[in-house]
């Protein structure tokens, strides 16, 4: 078995331009660990600021039928998924069989307002056939008023006396709601939902993913990076290398310059999930 002996020439490699390159690249990656740290330290302090608002926030009702909650967008994809086979087990197996990602969950406990019907107008007439008064009447909800057609239920009904039975068929309108999610001056997410007047939203729970996390990789990054190359032969002095570009969705743009004067572009492909 034959040996192999590699002498390192430190001299050649590591002259005095060598050198002045290798400190100006290491000076640019400290900066740069810098920064990232210090985002990286100032968005932790944030989070935590918002996890602690969301603790203490309730669900708000600023108007007649409109409501609002912050939302919770600090959940994983398992958190997820476990609260909805927790509420809802067909679902969740509808989404799962359908291969699709599960990114938000909204619980809503909702009531209506309680009505109460007074002076409600008749109708009283003999049945010739079964030869007995029947009292007929309709009621609806929310409002009984005839010339107002935005009710939601109604009901008509017949009281025979003196069978005492009641026959009666309900009749609904479509019941329509507006919800929507923003984006606050604080960075938190807000969802509003705003239906009819008499709709009355107990409690609002809504879990999502973070807002990263549901982006994807559908971000346009810039990205900015040094290094540092040499011949295998070692027989040329190395050069220090500077790469700048942008990445969106999942392709990659760099463009690479060295101090041997050569200039390079490269694009990088990602394949599979994020």
């Amino acid at each position: 078995m034959g040996l192999i002996d590699v002498k390192f020439d430190f001299k050649k490699i590591f002259n005095q331009k060598t050198f002045m390159y290798v400190i100006i690249g290491g000076l640019i990656l400290y900066i740069l660990s810098l920064q990232y740290c210090s985002g990286s330290k100032d968005q932790s302090e944030k989070e935590a600021l918002m996890k602690e608002l969301l603790k203490l926030d309730k669900t708000v009702q600023e108007s007649n039928g409109s409501y609002k909650k912050l939302v919770n967008n600090f959940s994983t994809e398992n958190e997820l998924k476990k609260e909805l086979l927790g509420i809802n087990q067909e679902l969740a197996k509808t989404i799962k069989k359908q291969n699709e990602r599960l990114l938000m969950i909204t619980d809503v406990v909702a009531s209506f307002d309680t009505k109460l019907d007074k002076g409600l107008s008749v109708n009283v007439k003999w049945d010739s056939i079964t030869g007995q008064k029947v009292i007929s009447f309709v009621t609806r909800y929310p409002s009984n008023d005839n010339n107002n057609d935005e009710w939601f239920a109604q009901y008509e009904g017949k009281i025979y006396t003196q069978s005492e039975k009641l026959d009666g068929e309900w009749k609904f309108n479509d019941l329509k709601f507006n919800i929507v999610l923003t984006e606050q001056d604080n960075g938190m997410w807000a969802t509003r939902i705003d239906g009819p007047s008499y709709f009355k939203a107990d409690s609002i729970l809504v879990n999502a993913l973070p807002k990263d996390k549901i982006a994807g990789s559908n971000k346009f990054n810039l990205l900015l990076g040094a290094g540092y190359r040499t011949l295998t032969n070692l027989k040329q002095t190395g050069a220090i290398t500077l790469s700048g570009g942008f990445e969106y969705k999942k392709n990659i743009v760099l463009v690479d310059a060295s101090t041997d004067q050569k200039i390079g572009v490269t694009f990088i492909r990602k394949f599979g999930k994020k």
